[in-house]
């Protein structure tokens, strides 16, 4: 059965975050539980009014993926491939006060830039002022539901996507956990161009280790990029993948790092 909003089909990966019971997950993915609960009384959405429709499926904002291809089984939002090299970059948090010759990043905790996905128009014009803006790294920690793992990826493809339709440069971050995202993780994100990765928890926390480097070299293989944008640490090995594929690196240090550096030298 096909569903509709705005009279146009929903992408079935926007009901992938509905059809799966997320019980270890709590705040907003509460109201996907609620949904699925509805959906298994016997509630014929058909029937459903259209203002009802809007207010429910606001919060997945197909608008996001209007016009795009989708990738791979999970349907991700598809990117166009961009050869892109920011000379800077500043956080999404620190964009008021920020030189606007930089690219916005979002690796920070994911309550710094929620607003972004709740309210996305809202935000359109301050993202518009920077030279260009890196995807949002929403989290894929390995002990979330799958599903909502995949939704976070989805996330940050779809605003991609959305903001590309709105003229902005946009360089897609890439974000994986264990070998099972391999199949989502590195969707809708041509072959070729500049990718941007976040070192800092994959490579600091010692658990997560292996898990970075076997997802980097898996998303060397399957994107090829031929730019990384990598904010954190850059390791020997890190730099060792990078140039056997030939590779070019761009290194921004995270922030804790410059406000570190800074301080000692004070």
């Amino acid at each position: 059965m096909t569903e509709y909003f705005l009279n146009r089909p929903i992408p079935s990966n926007v009901w992938l975050g509905v059809t799966v019971e997320c019980r270890a997950v709590k705040g907003r993915i509460g109201h996907l539980v609620e949904f699925v609960k509805n959906r298994r009384k016997g509630e014929n959405t058909q029937m459903v009014s259209h203002d009802k429709l809007m207010e429910r499926f606001k919060q997945f904002h197909p608008e996001l993926v209007y016009g795009a291809k989708f990738s791979g089984f999970y349907e991700i939002p598809r990117l166009y491939k961009v050869d892109f090299i920011p000379q800077g970059i500043v956080s999404f948090e620190k964009r008021q006060k920020a030189d606007k010759n930089q690219w916005l990043h979002f690796y920070t905790y994911d309550e710094k830039f929620e607003c972004v996905w709740n309210e996305p128009e809202k935000y359109l014009n301050d993202i518009k002022e920077f030279e260009g803006v890196i995807t949002p790294d929403f989290t894929v920690f390995r002990d979330f539901p799958f599903a909502f793992q995949i939704y976070n990826v989805y996330r940050g493809r779809a605003l991609g996507h959305w903001w590309q339709s709105h003229g902005l440069k946009v360089i897609p971050n890439v974000r994986w956990g264990n070998k099972k995202t391999f199949g989502f993780a590195f969707e809708g994100i041509q072959k070729g161009g500049t990718v941007s990765v976040g070192s800092f928890g994959g490579i600091t926390i010692p658990s997560n280790r292996s898990f970075f480097f076997k997802g980097f070299d898996e998303m060397l293989k399957r994107i090829q990029p031929n730019n990384i944008v990598i904010y954190g640490p850059l390791t020997d090995r890190l730099q060792s993948l990078c140039l056997s594929a030939g590779v070019r690196i761009v290194h921004f240090d995270c922030q804790y790092k410059v406000s570190h550096d800074k301080a000692k030298n004070v």
